[in-house]
């Protein structure tokens, strides 16, 4: 789950962004009663898209939160200077750590939907780098031994039997090098 806090263009481009890479997203105002209920929805991630408005209330419910990880969209100065408030507020070292201000790279973004894509990216880096667990997924896969992607034994498009098994494929160039060297691929 994310959870994007903030009521800013840059917010409302952040919830499509991260809906759109698969995530449960789930949005909260800045208002101190939404931020209380942050704690309740024990998210992944947490999004601080305020810019401006509310900045130091989100981030610190965000870190005063159990979220293992906590993105800000700020400027570096920004960042430097609420990560200080955070500090004189007595928010332990320790939870700081979990914080990534500015979040994501440095785009020179100018757009709404460009801040967004820098934040939404940093969110996918850190989901992909802390998972740990495969998802399930509905149908039975096949990961190709040749490039690694997932193939549905239903659509594929080559079906090859070697070594007792069958093996899928999506692509005739992945079949073409299997075909030419299956023992170097399984």
């Amino acid at each position: 789950l994310l959870v994007v806090l903030g009521a800013t263009p840059a917010a409302a481009e952040a919830r499509v962004l991260g809906q759109r890479m698969g995530l449960r997203v789930s949005a909260l105002a800045d208002s101190q009663s939404d931020l209380a209920t942050l704690e309740l929805l024990q998210p992944a991630f947490v999004l601080i898209v305020t810019q401006g408005e509310g900045d130091e209330p989100a981030l610190e419910a965000a870190l005063r939160s159990s979220c293992p990880a906590v993105l800000l969209i700020a400027s570096p100065r920004k960042s430097a200077q609420l990560r200080e408030r955070m500090q004189l507020q007595g928010i332990p070292a320790a939870r700081l750590a979990v914080l990534q201000a500015p979040a994501g790279p440095y785009l020179h973004a100018r757009t709404p939907a460009e801040v967004a894509l820098g934040a939404i990216a940093a969110v996918v880096a850190v989901r992909r780098t802390t998972e740990t667990v495969v998802p399930v997924l509905a149908a039975p896969v096949y990961v190709k031994p040749v490039c690694g992607m997932v193939v549905d034994p239903a659509t594929a498009k080559h079906v090859i039997a070697f070594g007792g098994m069958s093996h899928y494929f999506c692509c005739d160039g992945c079949k073409v090098r299997f075909d030419d060297a299956p023992d170097k691929y399984l």
